[in-house]
This record gives structure tokens, sequence and C-alpha cells, in this order.
């Protein structure tokens, strides 16, 4: 399906070659050595456009502006969910005004500690509350760039932009989840495989190793966007997928990488 797996690791060219001409005899792949095509497939395997529901039934909106191609969808999680949480807000306010507040002096100062937590805390989850009944995702194409943003009431959040020309992949389930999907800068790809043969080379236990990785791990964030696709059905994320790959011309790809 495209997708790619990692089978042996070695120093030696010779013995990379010997494995994977080894393969051919029970699956038939392409062999590449850098750009060198060593082996072709023998069948020839067709591929199809995938097959998505009328976009009228799919809860994700797309739009074309000059040459800005816009997708958007809401963040409602499940009503279940909402209810869930909105039970914990209650259930604070709850213990905390019949139980805790009636029980100490107005000369405590534990008393306008717990009002001042219990305020931030009914603002956090009130606000939390509100964007996944209200709030919305937003992608954006244009000629130039790729742009993702959050939006609620009017206000744009957590906006992240990349150049169009820097982008080089799209994977679905990058961190074994499949509800997000997650965009890859060029040098993002660079990173994540450097990460990959360090982490192949060093013992992770190490502290002194995993103090080199973690300033790796900070620029690999800011060369990746993670989308939340919690709210979509699969073909839906399917559908976003394909879409952005074709519009970007990039390959994309499920799975951890």
């Amino acid at each position: 399906n495209g997708s790619s797996i990692l089978l042996c690791e070695s120093d030696e060219k010779n013995e990379l070659q010997k494995t994977a001409e080894s393969l051919l005899l029970f699956i038939d792949i392409d062999l590449l050595s850098g750009a060198d095509i060593l082996h072709s497939a023998k069948a020839n395997y067709t591929v199809t456009a995938p097959v998505y529901p009328d976009q009228k039934t799919i809860s994700i909106k797309s739009t074309v502006t000059g040459d800005t191609s816009v997708y958007t969808w809401y963040c409602r999680k499940s009503l279940f969910s909402l209810l869930l949480f909105g039970i914990v807000i209650f259930g604070f306010n709850y213990l905390f005004f019949t139980w805790a507040f009636p029980s100490m002096s107005r000369f405590n100062p534990g008393l306008y500690a717990g009002s001042f937590i219990l305020a931030v805390m009914n603002i956090l989850f009130s606000w939390t509350l509100f964007f996944n009944l209200l709030g919305s995702n937003i992608a954006e194409i244009s000629d130039s760039s790729f742009s993702f943003r959050q939006k609620i009431f009017g206000y744009s959040l957590n906006r992240r932009t990349f150049n169009r020309d820097d982008i080089g992949m799209i994977s679905c389930g990058f961190t074994s989840d499949e509800n997000k999907i997650t965009i890859f800068t060029r040098r993002g790809m660079d990173i994540y495989s450097e990460l990959k043969i360090f982490a192949a080379m060093n013992k992770l236990n190490n502290k002194s190793a995993l103090m080199e990785l973690f300033p790796k791990v900070m620029e690999l964030r800011n060369n990746i966007i993670e989308i939340d696709g919690t709210t979509l059905y699969y073909y839906e994320k399917l559908y976003l997928e394909n879409e952005w790959s074709r519009i970007l011309k990039l390959k994309n790809v499920r799975g951890a990488l």
C-alpha cells in the first residue's frame, strides 16, 4: 500500500542488499539502492482512486476562494463526553460549596486559595466545554502556504503556517493515534529519520543520550502540524489526507513512520 517498513539495519551496504534480495523470493517489490533500481517488481499494480460519500453527507465543508482551498469541520465531541465533562465541572463546585466552604473559617487562607483555584478551573473547564460545543477547525491551502487554525466566537487560536514548498509529507497516526493527522516539513522528515537512527544506535535509558535528544525533539515539534481529527469519521480523515496530498502533490502515509 505504499507504506515503508524497516526490516534490517547495517553499516554494510552489501549485507543490506543481500538481505533485500532474499526477500524477492517471497514478495514482489521494487529494490532500490539510493536512486538506482536494482530490481523491478514483476506485477503491474493499478492504482484506483478512492471513492468517498457525497460531499453533502460528510461533516467537512470545503470551499475555494481565489487560489485558496478552505476545509472546515466542527470540534464537537460526542454528547456523552460533553455530558461527562459538565458533570465533572458541577461535581467540583458542589463539593466545594457544600462541604469545604462551610467547614472553613473566613479567616482561613485555604478558603481563599481554594476559591481561587476553583475559579481558575471553572474558567478553563467552561472554556473547553464551549470550545467543544462551538469551536471549529480550519485548514487552508493556498499557492504559497498551508495553514491550520481553530476558531471560536470569531477568534483564531493555535494558528500554524508552513510554506507550501516546505511541506514534505502527510501522515495519519504518526503518534500512534489514528485521530491525528500530521503535516511534516521536509526538515521535519529529516529530523525524524535522525531520531530513529539515534534511538537505534543508543540506549535510551542512558541519561546523557536522552539529553541529546531533547533539542531534536523540540526542533521536530516546530516542523510538524498536528491536526485533531477526533470528531471525524475514518473516511473523512481519509478524504482530507488524499485531498491535501493531491493538492500539495505529496504522498500520504498511514500509521507510525
